[in-house]
């Protein structure tokens, strides 16, 4: 059931929505999160904290990007985030190496702004 999107991310989805809208490049959104490296170690996650964070969607990780334009309100997608969709040559500090694959379970809870 994993499917492709063109720029390389991967996913699958874990909760379907046939309603709710779908953001564009430019609307704030909120999600709840978790993600992990390859090998299952914790990166972060919205989820263990109980509280989804409002973003920007042109500011987020651009595996995220990729994803939250295709999805529906409600809906909770696993991503497969490549390193160049994710933090690249660089990592994240001590959590994410460099050129690490990620894996985020991603759902979006509501579009903020509609541009």
């Amino acid at each position: 059931g994993v499917k492709s999107l063109p720029s390389g991310l991967q996913y699958e989805i874990l909760t379907e929505s046939n309603s709710g809208a779908t953001p564009d490049d430019n609307d704030a959104v909120r999600v709840h999160y978790a993600g992990t490296l390859l090998d299952g170690t914790f990166v972060e996650s919205s989820m263990a904290r109980g509280e989804a964070v409002r973003l920007n969607i042109g500011v987020a990780l651009k595996g995220w990007q990729k994803a939250l334009v295709h999805m529906k309100e409600g809906e909770k997608w696993r991503l497969f985030i490549p390193p160049e969709l994710a933090y690249g040559e660089k990592g994240l500090q001590n959590k994410v190496p460099p050129q690490s694959t990620l894996i985020y379970e991603l759902q979006l809870v509501e579009v903020i702004d509609r541009s």
